[in-house]
């Protein structure tokens, strides 16, 4: 068994500290991470343009956000604009992820 999370890449105490709760069983601590970080980030990425499924702006945004890539992708490739990345900063600040 295992756990594959996006967190992982960025912020991986979330995925550890959901993968931890699973293991141990203690499913209140799992369903308050999904409800309360989890489902609201997904909820956040697929509102921005690029964001959608199969489309990858949004999480590189947040990439750039934490350092690891740089905003600017060659086109067909979606990049966020200032305010777009501002309502993402905003989004992961209002959950402590960043």
């Amino acid at each position: 068994d295992g756990y594959l999370s996006t967190f992982i890449t960025f912020q991986p105490q979330v995925a550890r500290d959901y993968w931890s709760s699973v293991q141990t069983q203690n499913m209140e601590i799992a369903r308050r991470i999904m409800k309360e970080i989890e489902l609201p980030f997904w909820d956040c990425l697929h509102s921005l343009p690029g964001g959608g499924v199969g489309k990858d702006g949004a999480i590189h945004a947040v990439y750039e956000l934490y350092g690891i890539t740089e905003r600017w992708r060659r086109s067909p490739y979606h990049n966020l604009n200032d305010e777009e990345m501002e309502k993402l900063a905003d989004f992961l600040k209002s959950k402590s992820l960043l």
